[in-house]
């Protein structure tokens, strides 16, 4: 329970808004994510689902989490982790 207490009310927000966009938030793979300074820095293994085809899916994710918080100005950092890819090639 510990790491959850880490959480803000913020990013705990931000997570529930996009578990309820997509379908299988799972396929995500979030690795990490942060709130801070109207930037929400995430951490993710497929980032392209985040992203959606030409932005449609993380411009409407935006959408919402800027109307949730009534805040215009917050905006996604986006980085795909590549650390599994390192790990899947060091066992074999």
């Amino acid at each position: 329970m510990d790491k959850l207490e880490n959480i803000s009310k913020e990013e705990k927000a931000i997570l529930k808004a996009i578990s309820y966009y997509f379908v299988d938030p799972f396929k995500l793979d979030i690795k990490m994510l942060k709130y801070k300074d109207n930037v929400i820095h995430i951490l993710l293994g497929r980032p392209g689902i985040l992203i959606g085809n030409k932005g449609r899916d993380i411009n409407k994710i935006t959408d919402i989490i800027r109307n949730g918080f009534n805040n215009p100005n917050i905006r996604f950092h986006i980085e795909e982790s590549t650390i599994d890819m390192f790990l899947k090639d060091s066992y074999y």
